[in-house]
């Protein structure tokens, strides 16, 4: 390797294939800048920064594309394009399969509870319906091992980012609305059909049970699925979970009139929608909020079991309040968590990440409907 002296001392241009002697004095104990660092002490040591376009002299750095650290890659993925996102020792979190879980089992316990009241002739819609998601969102982070090198502090690259994530935004509301959308044929169907109905009724909790267990075998399959960045099987077991979704949430055809439902539902989705622009738009980070929403949910948890023994109509509206408040806070936060994933090293593509946002927005809006519809909702 041919040892030179800086290109601007002989008036070259950068040959993009020699190293050069530095007179900073911030430079290696050789004498050498070298691209793949050192301790200080003389010894270098490897970093997993890919291809280097040019000298390592802090000086040409930015406008040479290279990220300030090699090593964080800048944090999403490149260097501070003044987007507010810019954290140099944060990481891309990764899918959070037990917060997922979590949520899907909450869902069941509501699901489950009207169920329950409908087979109890003697009483009405019962309290103590626990439609609360306990999700923890202590994301485990990890550095991207796939390749792929930062973007560089140029507008080329920022362009390049933002139409990445907004295609994984797109793609997660799109498949969130297939997901809605096949589980309300699958439970208009059955709510309509006097034999599916008659036979879903008689399932009991057993049968209930047993759904449920499907439907968590479906979502941890479905993550597991999303982490090894599998597309197709990703799709095909969040689509099916809809669809068996669909089976036990026919039950509130039986309990609200089905023009109070049509009513909910928008309600449901105008919040929804004010609250995801919010999560996408904003330039905060939202990630704060979490232990904070986190402590709301286990209010709400212990206050529904709570009111099941006690049957107390005030704790009922405010428990069901606060998870109304709860849910909207959690839509902001996942859509803001979707974009933070896709501007960080996540290592996943993008179809996988609008299928692993649209299952946690799909879960998100079908809690907060099932609580609005609570709230508002008119009974038969």
């Amino acid at each position: 390797m041919e040892l030179k002296k800086g290109p601007v001392d002989n008036n070259q241009d950068f040959d993009n294939s020699s190293y050069y002697q530095s007179n900073d004095p911030f430079s290696s104990t050789n004498g050498v800048n070298d691209p793949f660092g050192s301790d200080g002490m003389g010894n270098s040591y490897y970093s997993e920064q890919g291809t280097y376009d040019s000298s390592m002299n802090p000086y040409n750095q930015i406008n040479n594309d290279q990220p300030m650290n090699p090593y964080v890659q800048a944090g999403y993925g490149r260097v501070d394009l003044n987007d507010g996102y810019y954290d140099e020792e944060a990481a891309g979190p990764g899918v959070d399969s037990m917060g997922v879980l979590a949520k899907t089992a909450g869902m069941g316990a509501s699901l489950g509870g009207m169920m329950d009241n409908i087979s109890d002739s003697s009483s009405g819609f019962g309290y103590g319906d626990d439609n609360s998601r306990h999700h923890s969102h202590h994301n485990h982070y990890h550095h991207n091992h796939y390749g792929r090198r930062g973007y560089g502090g140029n507008p080329v690259a920022a362009a390049v980012s933002g139409a990445f994530v907004n295609e994984v935004l797109v793609s997660s509301f799109l498949y969130m609305f297939i997901a809605l959308l096949i589980t309300g044929t699958a439970a208009l169907i059955i709510a309509s059909n006097p034999t599916f109905l008659t036979t879903v009724l008689e399932l009991g909790r057993f049968g209930f049970f047993i759904i449920f267990i499907a439907e968590i075998g479906l979502v941890f399959a479905c993550t597991s699925a999303m982490k090894s960045d599998n597309f197709a099987l990703s799709a095909i077991l969040f689509f099916s979970f809809s669809a068996v979704n669909g089976i036990t949430f026919s039950v509130i055809f039986l309990v609200f009139q089905l023009s109070s439902i049509v009513t909910v539902f928008f309600m449901t989705s105008v919040v929804f929608f004010v609250m995801s622009m919010y999560g996408a738009i904003t330039k905060k980070d939202l990630t704060g909020w979490g232990p904070i929403l986190f402590g709301g949910l286990v209010g709400v948890l212990v206050g529904s079991l709570v009111n099941i023994l006690l049957g107390n109509t005030m704790v009922d509206l405010i428990v069901t309040v606060v998870g109304v408040v709860v849910f909207s806070l959690y839509t902001a936060y996942d859509v803001n968590k979707i974009t933070k994933m896709s501007r960080m090293n996540s290592g996943l593509s993008a179809p996988v990440l609008g299928m692993y946002g649209a299952m946690e927005l799909y879960l998100d809006f079908i809690n907060l409907f099932l609580k609005l519809l609570r709230l508002f909702g008119k009974k038969k």
